[in-house]
């Protein structure tokens, strides 16, 4: 049984980060499944489409790619491309997730010039899980506000960035010394850490290792620090109720303004107002088709 949510929820954040469009697991089976990403109605977005099993087909300007279990394609919506279920294919299933906004965006621009529309992840892998993960809470009605989506969305993106595609890792493995510092950010992001500290992780100088992270993380020591601790703040403003000054300091912050300030350039909001509207931001409309 296919399932396939749909949302329209208020709140200005969205277009300014990131927002859920669209979450669903369906299993196509008739010739007619079709999507022209020149002629939808949809508004501007974002589709990521993973196959679970069977095969599908997208044709992304005058290339086509067949697409089989574990490899997803993300494409921009109004853009040039078709996906469809080809004549040789009984049954297209997928998982798939539809983001819109700025961050989004951003993202997407440079996921694909790295690593192209067409990626390669394992079922158990954290991108293709946290997507399982996200439609389970959808179907439980535990995410009821855009707040809470956005949280996901934003989750999901960072997700992306942290796992590239498997495929990078057979064609451009991250060496050791990156992954050492990868590690050493997320285990020890709530403390007070700079660049000279992950240099020094590394073993290597200063500039070989900002040029080398930079070429197989996707941004700077620095950038990917801020991500990992608004990800976990997100986490503890919509779990808990600690004063706004706690939760700077539990994810890395020392100053609660400048946590802010950070806060409100990845999410559009304020840590403060983003809990406050959290709870009771209102739902236009939710639909289950």
């Amino acid at each position: 049984m296919n399932l396939t949510y749909g949302f329209q929820l208020q709140g200005q954040h969205q277009e300014q980060s990131v927002g859920l469009y669209a979450i669903g697991h369906e299993t196509q089976t008739e010739i007619s499944y079709r999507w022209d990403g020149k002629h939808r109605s949809d508004q501007h977005c974002f589709v990521f489409q993973y196959t679970l099993s069977g095969s599908g087909a997208i044709k992304i300007a005058d290339q086509i790619y067949h697409l089989t279990k574990n490899q997803a394609f993300w494409i921009e919506v109004p853009s040039d491309h078709c996906y469809y279920l080809p004549k040789d294919s009984n049954h297209w299933e997928f998982l798939y997730i539809t983001l819109f906004g700025d961050t989004v965006h951003q993202i997407y621009q440079q996921l694909t010039q790295t690593h192209g529309h067409i990626l390669t992840y394992a079922e158990q892998s954290p991108v293709i899980q946290l997507i399982q993960s996200t439609l389970n809470e959808v179907n439980q009605n535990k995410i009821t506000n855009s707040y809470q989506a956005s949280a996901r969305s934003y989750q999901f993106l960072m997700t992306l960035l942290e796992n590239s595609s498997e495929e990078q890792s057979i064609n451009k493995k991250i060496p050791s010394s990156i992954n050492h510092v990868l590690k050493f950010i997320n285990d020890h992001f709530n403390q007070d850490i700079s660049l000279d500290d992950c240099v020094k992780q590394s073993k290597l100088s200063k500039y070989y290792f900002t040029r080398q992270f930079s070429r197989y993380v996707g941004m700077t020591p620095i950038q990917y620090l801020s991500h990992i601790r608004i990800q976990k703040a997100i986490e503890l403003l919509l779990n808990d109720s600690d004063p706004i000054e706690d939760v700077a300091k539990k994810v890395g912050f020392q100053n609660g303004n400048y946590f802010a300030k950070v806060f409100k350039k990845h999410t559009g909001k304020s840590p403060r107002s983003y809990r406050n509207a959290r709870s009771s931001m209102p739902v236009d409309h939710w639909f289950i088709n």
